[in-house]
């Protein structure tokens, strides 16, 4: 029996230690937790984005977004929002070729398909998109409206959550709310603090920066209370008073506040829409999705870890 050349042992081995290797990435990447989001909006160009629906319906069309995946306790967003055409093109090897999806709202599933990685994407809007199966009965929620409709300012159905295993219950239980005058008048508090000196353009308040205006002008949007006593409150200058100009400021968007089970209050952020909340990584505590609106910027938002933590994923459209 003729010996194995040291160079032939070295092969096999290198060959047997990378099919081991690949075979666990392989289950790492199967088995991985992700959160993505349905996405059921009009275009406004037929070549705009991959499309699950046949050339002669143009107008309107699902598209998957995968957006984030957990990794060890933290949740970490996909690449994202390149800035070159190079970037743009290279960003489809960060994401999984196909994925299984749940559709969940509202502490439910409603319904499961699969989604597949674009050969090549054309606008930087099309960043982290997957194609769903073209078979599939996706699920609406709503009607069209322009709550969700982003910087292209078209009607659209809201974006449902999706996951990657059927983790859809809310043991939180967030639900809207009207919230005392104590605590709004708390969270009035914050805003002034946070928003700081504001603009109105008008004879009342002048031109300039001024923080002499009434909390009257602060406006409650909506609110949303978990049953462990927790609370999610927005407020929004009353834009009636909006006198400028020129485009709006941050200061004049809407701002979401958390209030923690002791009653203190912290501002989280602006120019943002609750999608849905529920305990996507089944560890007892719910995570909160928003969606994000912006000046040439759209994207989502995930809080976890009683908003402790968040992560983003945003895209540009020039």
């Amino acid at each position: 029996m003729k010996k194995i050349p040291n160079i032939g042992l070295l092969l096999i081995f290198t060959a047997v230690i990378c099919f081991v290797v690949s075979t666990a990435e392989g289950k790492d990447k199967k088995s991985s937790l992700i959160i993505g989001a349905l996405e059921h909006h009009h275009i406004q160009w037929p070549d705009w984005g991959p499309s699950s629906f046949p050339d002669k319906e143009k107008k309107y069309k699902f598209q998957v977004r995968v957006l984030f995946e957990k990794r060890g306790a933290s949740w970490v967003a996909f690449k994202h929002n390149p800035s070159t055409q190079e970037e743009l093109a290279e960003s489809i090897r960060y994401y999984p070729k196909e994925i299984n999806w749940f559709v969940t709202f509202n502490g439910k599933t409603l319904g499961q398909f699969r989604s597949t990685a674009p050969s090549s994407v054309s606008y930087y809007a099309d960043v982290g998109l997957h194609i769903p199966d073209p078979y599939a009965k996706l699920p609406t929620v709503g009607k069209f409206t322009k709550e969700f409709s982003g910087w292209l300012d078209e009607p659209s159905f809201r974006p449902l959550v999706l996951v990657s295993k059927d983790n859809h219950l809310d043991p939180q239980n967030w639900q809207p709310t009207r919230p005392s005058k104590l605590l709004l008048k708390k969270c009035i508090k914050v805003f002034r603090k946070t928003i700081g000196p504001v603009t109105f353009c008008d004879k009342k308040y002048g031109q300039k920066p001024t923080r002499d205006y009434a909390d009257t002008l602060i406006q409650h949007v909506k609110s949303y209370h978990s049953n462990d006593t927790q609370y999610l409150i927005s407020l929004q200058l009353d834009m009636s008073h909006y006198k400028c100009d020129d485009i709006s400021s941050d200061q004049w968007e809407v701002a979401w506040f958390y209030v923690d089970t002791g009653g203190s209050v912290r501002y989280i952020g602006s120019g943002m829409t609750l999608l849905d909340a529920a305990d996507y990584d089944n560890d007892g505590i719910s995570e909160v999705i928003f969606w994000r609106d912006g000046y040439n910027e759209n994207g989502y938002v995930l809080f976890y870890n009683h908003f402790n933590s968040h992560v983003d994923f945003t895209w540009n459209y020039h």
